[in-house]
Parts: C-alpha cells; structure tokens; sequence
C-alpha cells in the first residue's frame, strides 16, 4: 500500500505559509553553510559553544544541588524532566 504524509493545518492558512516558507528557507541557509560569510561562521560557533557551556553547567548545577541535599537525606530535583524523551519541550521545563 502506498501511503504519502502530508501535512493537516486547520487554522489560517497564512501560518500554514510562513511555517512553508520558514522550512524552505531554513534548508537554503543549512544547505549553503559553505559559502557563508567567515564571520557568520564564528558567530555560529560561539552560539553553538555557549549553548553547550549553559547545558553542561545546568546538568553541573542540577547533579550538585542534588548531591547536596540528598546528603543531608531527601531527593530534589531541579526540572526533573529535563532527559525524558517522551515528553515534549515544554512538558520537560515544568
């Protein structure tokens, strides 16, 4: 059986377009990383390398905070979802 997957936006179909056209151009800008300008590729790498310093300083944070009190004879968590992969984005934070 040949099935095809599409997409099914009840809303206004102008979201519909931009979330279209946000793809499209999002593939474009991956796509001609190459010929990117020199400092656009170091803004990215500095993005990229903070964004890694603030996710392993959270689990840091997280993980010592949890040490810390779980010596002391209780179990806390700060976002104790934050590594469950069945859980969205936002679920995650809560």
């Amino acid at each position: 059986a040949t099935s095809y997957y599409v997409w099914l936006w009840e809303g206004d179909q102008t979201m519909s377009n931009f979330m279209t056209g946000g793809i499209v151009t999002a593939f474009l800008l991956i796509t001609c990383f190459p010929i990117w300008p020199q400092i656009m590729k170091v803004i990215l790498w500095y993005i990229s390398c903070t964004l890694l310093v603030l996710i392993f300083s959270l689990i840091l944070i997280r993980w010592f905070l949890f040490l810390f009190v779980w010596i002391f004879g209780f179990e806390f968590w700060i976002l104790p979802n934050l590594f469950d992969e069945e859980r969205s984005v936002m679920d995650s934070i809560k």
